[in-house]
């Protein structure tokens, strides 16, 4: 078991929609890295088997994170808060570099392999160049925090 930290970038053209959209939006751009899609069903290529919004990283785009399990990462309507959960990638603080970024066009761009007990293997030297790049590429995106698990 192992929780990472991912970012998906999710287009102006969908944020516009709403909270809503918004949230289809991350589970389209998720679903084909999904490990077990379906019961009885394993995706080779799968890279998580679960994950929610915000979780042990809740509000960390916000500069303060709250690194526990138990966190308070819904609203008052017990919905995801994607509030203190997002922030326009422009926005993101510098010293926040994931382990994983999903892009618009539904790339899964990752630091390495994870595995379980937090252990991560075939890491990339120039990671934190790609994040970097990426940030810059997809400014005017929303950055969606997501705490991910396999």
């Amino acid at each position: 078991m192992s929780h990472f930290l991912a970012l998906v970038f999710v287009p102006p053209t969908i944020t516009w929609q709403g909270k809503q959209a918004i949230m289809r939006e991350i589970q389209r751009l998720m679903a084909p890295y999904d490990r077990y899609p379906a019961p009885d069903a394993y995706n080779p290529n799968g890279t998580w088997d679960g994950w929610k919004i915000g979780g042990r990283w809740h509000s960390i785009t916000k500069g303060t994170s709250v690194t526990n399990e138990h966190s308070d990462d819904t609203n008052e309507n017990n919905e995801p808060d994607l509030e203190e959960n997002s922030c326009p990638v422009q926005d993101l603080p510098y010293e926040l570099v994931p382990f994983a970024i999903v892009t618009p066009g539904g790339t899964w761009h990752t630091e390495g392999e994870m595995q379980e007990f937090g252990l991560s293997t075939n890491h990339d030297p120039y990671w934190e160049d790609k994040n970097d790049q990426l940030r810059e590429q997809y400014a005017d995106c929303l950055a969606i925090v997501l705490d991910c698990h396999i």
